[in-house]
């Protein structure tokens, strides 16, 4: 789904950690004004579904640096490359002119939730789960933000 150089899911906006070769963490970070529906997923999902999750897809604050997955092996907590692809996405917010940082987290995602308190994130707007009628999340999911500074 990484393309070379075109879009949001282009390489150049995806940081990796490594640990011994081993990858142990991936950021996939960019201008939330940038956010979209992917080309890719409207090849596989319904029209229904996709008028379900556009909300989240698209929404962003304005200025913002929008983190799109931040995966660490073993969990957020604690977790010292979770901090460090943190910091790789503030640094490239503060290069972009971008005045806060950004991310969408499932209401019922306590570790993030915990994660990205500890950074200073606040809630900003929610999604309700009538909203986003997706299996699994039944308490909707909250867009978080944090000033770059």
């Amino acid at each position: 789904a990484f393309m070379q150089g075109e879009g949001v899911y282009s390489t150049d906006n995806v940081i990796l950690s490594r640990t011994e070769g081993r990858i142990t963490g991936l950021l996939l970070s960019y201008p939330a004004e940038a956010r979209s529906v992917p080309p890719l997923l409207k090849t596989f999902v319904t029209e229904k579904r996709l008028a379900a999750i556009r909300p989240v897809l698209e929404q962003a604050e304005p200025k913002s640096w929008y983190i799109n997955t931040l995966w660490v092996e073993g969990g957020l907590e604690n977790n010292i490359h979770a901090d460090a692809l943190l910091l790789e996405a503030r640094s490239r917010s503060q290069q972009t002119g971008c005045t806060s940082l950004s991310v969408f987290c499932w209401k019922d995602n306590t570790a993030a939730h915990a994660f990205y308190a500890r950074h200073k994130f606040t809630e900003g707007r929610t999604f309700s789960p009538e909203l986003l009628p997706l299996e699994g999340h039944s308490q909707g999911g909250v867009l978080l933000v944090a000033p770059v500074a």
